[in-house]
């Protein structure tokens, strides 16, 4: 690297001062703007006379519902306020459009706030509009999203600087990257979030670690708010990508904005390591850059990021896999350079933080991986069977590990926690791919178009490499199997078989694999061909049909509801599938707890405070127990007063018994969940692993100078 100017880290802070003092005057001129949520009258349900809004989510603080109405009679009203709070009151007739304000609080955090208008049909109601303002809303997003891209651009103007040769290859390998960023968040600038298959359900768990955190967890494990306030276990799906989501919401940013944030970050993150990994394997800037943006826009993963499937896990586990096949042919000396000992060691290095990346974001995913890992190591044994590749992998493992030691200590903990599964089950026949059907859809298209590019080249040289020959023969065979011509009526019927499929719960997941191996085998038949106007021709059209396929699904997305509106959001309570087993919907919808012997103990207050309850009471006999609206989860104690341990187990229907003694006096009670040393062990080795590896990283950076 040259010396370079020494005046441009001056210019870079004073660009990031800039920008964030931009968002800072934004967030003050929001200030200004007090609506905070519009409902859409069009979805207010009508039923039994009455008119009741869609639920809205609200952060804790003052507010004023703003009503604009005509009415022949006074109609009541009652506001839903969360955690069983409400307030009520009536609107006074008016023939003409009025305006009614009615103030209300929010104590805690809710995503259950409606309103309801009672025999409005009597009273001849018609809304005109309703909102809820706030004259100093609690909602900073104009804040977080200017210093969110002001740092976006600060380190990419930190690195143009530190990689102070500006080569026109280099500067058309950043126009590239820039590109395709703005590409893969088109979706991300419409004010809105709509439908997909899981988008509920990882909003929930941005919420759930949220809530979980400010209750005191940490690491975050149970969702105290969740299932009506339930609760729900969420040590079984790996969320360690989620605290700087759930941080933005602490923090005041709102649910959509928080989201959107995640989503740019895991593009620009796809971006950046599919792109540091090529240039690991020794491909030029350009071709790196082709790579990068190819993935990042394959068809499948920008449907899987949320234009139809929005499975947020696995589109964070795919930010990693391009770091996982470099680790493998550079530790199995396919791509090795004149140092040979350093490339293992940068091999180690990229495999095992993508294999602890792909492990703590989608659990089934880092299987798919580790599965690949195995067939790459048996094909290419005689590279395997070596010391220092054996050492390689060994330290890759270690690695993988300690980055992974939170979530496994939580997995191992609570994989016996008996969850509701039977609802994961999925018919495999309605995914599968006809011969019929095969080429109307883009995965395809764009995977065939890559292979055939890629193999044509080296075709037309003479010789196919054999580790080209075998990444072409696992997408091939990975792609059938989500067709119609591999038998799986007949195979389905093999227990072992079926038990393997009924895990992965649709064939569809193996383009996991596809989306990286296709573009891979694309770039890498482009770096042995002539350079030129040809590849260039190549490269451009490369870039051209990977644009014109992410519109398709683009439009797919288009197509769908809009579910999370303007600065506040919407989403369900409920995720029926991680229900505890024996219980089903209905058994948390009421909030009311059964006590043995009525008569016999006395309740004066009930609080309920995240996932704990402090409960004060009188009592006239022993073994007197009531169940509380909370569900049963391992590490879940009780103690009284004088720090007594209360006995407590699990009741009917997973919910949480809690055993009275005989008192005159009032006493108290709190039940609360445990966080065990154990799991506060496990989030100290991950973050001390993540600090090594992020100064590790810099130092392979460095090393290989880019």
């Amino acid at each position: 690297m040259s010396s370079g100017n020494p005046k441009k880290p001056v210019l870079s802070y004073v660009l990031l001062l800039i920008l964030v003092g931009i968002s800072l005057v934004a967030s003050y001129a929001a200030k200004k703007n007090d609506r905070i949520y519009l409902f859409n009258l069009a979805d207010f349900d009508e039923s039994d006379g009455q008119l009741r809004s869609r639920a809205a989510v609200l952060e804790k603080g003052m507010y004023t519902l703003r009503v604009t109405y005509t009415a022949d009679a006074d109609v009541a009203y009652q506001l839903s306020l969360g955690d069983d709070d409400e307030t009520s009151g009536s609107l006074a007739a008016s023939s003409s459009p009025v305006s009614a304000e009615i103030p209300f609080i929010i104590k805690n955090d809710t995503f259950s706030f409606f309103a309801t208008f009672y025999e409005a049909e009597e009273g001849g109601m018609e809304l005109s509009e309703v909102e809820i303002v706030s004259k100093d809303p609690m909602n900073r997003d104009a804040l977080f999203l200017g210093i969110h891209s002001a740092i976006m651009i600060f380190i990419f103007v930190w690195y143009v600087k530190w990689h102070r040769k500006a080569y026109t290859r280099q500067q058309a390998a950043a126009l590239i990257l820039i590109c395709a960023f703005a590409v893969a968040n088109f979706m991300n600038f419409e004010p809105y979030l709509r439908l997909g298959a899981d988008v509920r359900v990882h909003l929930r768990r941005v919420e759930g670690v949220k809530d979980a955190l400010m209750s005191g967890q940490l690491p975050a494990i149970l969702y105290p708010y969740s299932f009506n306030g339930y609760g729900e276990i969420g040590a079984l799906y790996p969320k360690l990508f989620l605290y700087p989501a759930a941080l933005m919401r602490i923090f005041g940013m709102s649910m959509l904005s928080a989201y959107k944030c995640l989503l740019c970050d895991i593009n620009a993150a796809t971006l950046a390591v599919a792109f540091f990994s090529a240039r690991r394997m020794r491909f030029d800037s350009l071709l790196s850059a082709v790579f990068a943006a190819a993935y990042t826009l394959f068809p499948y993963r920008l449907y899987v990021m949320g234009y139809s499937s929005s499975a947020l896990g696995r589109g964070i586990a795919m930010v990693f896999l391009p770091a996982v096949i470099a680790g493998l042919f550079l530790l199995l000396g396919v791509r090795f350079r004149k140092d040979k000992e350093y490339a293992m060691r940068e091999g180690s290095y990229l495999l095992g933080v993508g294999m602890a990346g792909i492990l703590n974001s989608h659990l089934l995913n880092f299987l798919l991986a580790l599965g690949l890992v195995g067939l790459t190591c048996l094909v290419f044994c005689k590279k395997f069977f070596n010391r220092r590749v054996l050492i390689g992998f060994g330290q890759a493992t270690f690695l993988a590990l300690v980055l992974s030691a939170s979530y496994i200590f939580q997995l191992l903990g609570y994989i016996d926690s008996g969850l509701n599964l039977s609802y994961l089950e999925f018919s495999l026949f309605d995914k599968l791919f006809t011969p019929q059907t095969y080429f109307t859809s883009t995965w395809n298209i764009i995977g065939a178009a890559f292979m055939i590019l890629g193999l044509t080249v080296f075709i037309r040289r003479g010789r196919v490499p054999n580790r080209i020959k075998f990444l072409a023969a696992v997408a091939f065979v990975l792609t059938l199997f989500a067709t119609t011509l591999v038998p799986w009526q007949f195979l389905m019927t093999i227990g072992p078989v079926k038990k393997v499929i009924s895990t992965l719960q649709s064939m569809n997941r193996l383009y996991f694999i596809v989306a990286v191996l296709c573009p891979f085998i694309m770039v890498t038949g482009l770096e042995t061909a002539a350079k030129g106007k040809k590849r260039n021709i190549a490269m451009a059209a490369v870039l051209t049909l990977t644009v014109l396929c992410a519109i398709v699904e683009y439009k797919a997305y288009f197509d769908k509801e809009i579910i999370v509106d303007r600065v506040a959001a919407y989403t369900d309570n409920e995720q029926i599938e991680y229900l505890p087993s024996g219980t089903q919907h209905s058994d948390y919808r009421s909030n009311a707890a059964y006590v043995s012997d009525p008569e016999a103990l006395h309740v004066s207050t009930y609080t309920k405070e995240g996932y704990g309850a402090v409960i004060e009471y009188t009592c006239d006999r022993d073994g007197v127990y009531a169940e509380l609206p909370m569900f049963y989860y391992r590490d879940t104690k009780a103690v009284g007063s004088q720090d007594e341990n209360v006995k407590i187990c699990m009741g009917d229907k997973h919910r949480v018994r809690v055993y009275f003694d005989k008192t005159d006096e009032s006493r108290q009670i709190w039940v609360y969940f445990y966080i065990n040393p154990l799991f506060r062990a496990g989030m100290i080795i991950t973050l001390f692993g993540i600090f090594a590896a992020f100064r590790q990283g810099i130092h392979v950076a460095r090393r290989s100078a880019l």
